[in-house]
C-alpha cells in the first residue's frame, strides 16, 4: 500500500449521507470492517484494554512515563487518544491523512530514555509503533469474541488487511503489519517474553485500573470496568498486573458485561452512530483547526 492514495473501501450506501466535513468516505468507508465495529462499546473497551497490554512492553512505558501528558491530565489524554481514532476512521481522507501526519509529528518529538542501557529514542520507532498498533487490532477482536457481535475468520482477516493503512500512516514498516489473525496471535505471543510490570508501570495502574470499594455506584462501575479490560487481556497479561482470578470468575464476569454492553449496542443502531460519529468530527477532528484539541 505504500504510495497509493487512500480510497474509500467500498460504494456508499444511500443511508450514509454526505455531511459537514465528509468529502469522501475517508480511508475504509461504510462497507468496511472498520466501521461495522469501530462505534460499538464493546470496540472502547477493547480500545482500553489495548493501552493497558502496551503499557507492559518497558520501551513503551517509560516513554509515557517521561514523555507523555498523561500523568498530569489523563482525562485530556485520553480524549486525544479518542478523538484521533474517531478522525482516522470516520474523518474524510484529507482530515484523516491531515490527523496522522499530526501525531507523527509529535512522536517524533517525544524522546525517553532507557533507564537499564541509557540509549534514548523516539515515540515514532517501527517497534514501538508496530506494538501500539498490533495490540488494538489483538484486543479489539477478543472484545468482540468475549461480547459479541463476534467475527468471522474472513471478517478478522479483513479487519486487519483494512488496518494496514492506518498502520503505515502512524510509522509501521507495512511489510511488518499482520494481516490475518493467525500472524496477529502469533506477534502477540512472540512478544510474551519481553513483556514486563516496571517501576514505571505501578503508577499507570493505579491510575487506569481502579477496583471496587465498598461497594459504592461510583467505585463498582470503576471497578467493573477495570475487570472487563481485564478480561480481555490474556492470562500471563493478567498475572503481570496481579489480576489471577480462576476461570469461572472471567466466564461469570464476562456474561454480566455482555449483557450490559450489549444492552447499550441495542440503544443507537451502527448507522446512527455512524453518523453521530462522523457529525462530531464536524467541529471537533485531530489536529484540525476545527478541534479544541490542538495537540
Amino acid at each position: 500500500m505504500q504510495g497509493m492514495t487512500p480510497v474509500a473501501a467500498s460504494p456508499r450506501p444511500s443511508r450514509i449521507r454526505f455531511e459537514g466535513h465528509t468529502a469522501d468516505d475517508g480511508l475504509f468507508g461504510p462497507g468496511s470492517v472498520t466501521w461495522r465495529i469501530a462505534s460499538l462499546p464493546q470496540y472502547g473497551i477493547g480500545a482500553y484494554a489495548a493501552a493497558v497490554v502496551q503499557m507492559l512492553y518497558p520501551p513503551v512505558m517509560h516513554m509515557i512515563d517521561q514523555a507523555s501528558s498523561i500523568r498530569r491530565d489523563p482525562g485530556k489524554r485520553g480524549e486525544l487518544t479518542a478523538l484521533f481514532g474517531r478522525t482516522l476512521t470516520y474523518g474524510d481522507t484529507a482530515t484523516a491523512t491531515h490527523a496522522a501526519d499530526v501525531l507523527r509529528k509529535i512522536h517524533r518529538a517525544m524522546k525517553a530514555t532507557d533507564p537499564v542501557t541509557g540509549e534514548t529514542y523516539t515515540a515514532d520507532q517501527p517497534n514501538l509503533t508496530l506494538w501500539v498498533h498490533n495490540t488494538i487490532q489483538w484486543c479489539t477482536i477478543r472484545a468482540l469474541e468475549l461480547w459479541g457481535p463476534e467475527l468471522s475468520p474472513d471478517d478478522k482477516d479483513q479487519l486487519l488487511r483494512e488496518q494496514v493503512i492506518a498502520a503505515t500512516l502512524v510509522s509501521c514498516v507495512e511489510a511488518d503489519v499482520p494481516v490475518t489473525y493467525g500472524d496477529l496471535n502469533a506477534y502477540i505471543e512472540g512478544m510474551t517474553p519481553l513483556l514486563a510490570y516496571g517501576s514505571d508501570t505501578i503508577w499507570f495502574k493505579q491510575m487506569t485500573l481502579p477496583t471496587a470499594k465498598a461497594w459504592k455506584p461510583k467505585s463498582y462501575v470503576a471497578g467493573l470496568t477495570t475487570m472487563a479490560v481485564m478480561s480481555v487481556l490474556n492470562r500471563e497479561q493478567r498475572e503481570l498486573y496481579g489480576f489471577s482470578r480462576p476461570d469461572a470468575y472471567w466466564a461469570g464476569l464476562n456474561r454480566l458485561v455482555g449483557g450490559v454492553l450489549q444492552g447499550e449496542e441495542r440503544k443507537i443502531p451502527v448507522v446512527e452512530r455512524i453518523r453521530l460519529e462522523r457529525g462530531q468530527l464536524d467541529s471537533d477532528a485531530f489536529g484540525s483547526h476545527r478541534s479544541s484539541h490542538k495537540a
